[in-house]
């Protein structure tokens, strides 16, 4: 099962995000800009437990063709 965290690259988001992954849970992680360093970069760092994996989609809530 596949879990989707949205405003990933945020605090609480991205603690959730790290939580998941270490369980070894895929997680389907949302930011506003996937092309920021800073949005994205520490979220690649975090550390993938067994079976798990991450897919960063970018994805603006505000925006209804996201």
């Amino acid at each position: 099962m596949e879990v989707l965290v949205t405003g990933a690259s945020g605090y609480i988001g991205s603690h959730i995000v790290a939580n998941l992954l270490s369980k070894g849970k895929s997680v389907r992680a949302t930011v506003r800009d996937s092309s920021d360093p800073e949005r994205v970069d520490h979220l690649r760092e975090l550390e993938i437990g067994d079976g798990g994996s991450l897919e960063i989609v970018e994805m603006d809530l505000l925006e209804s063709e996201s």
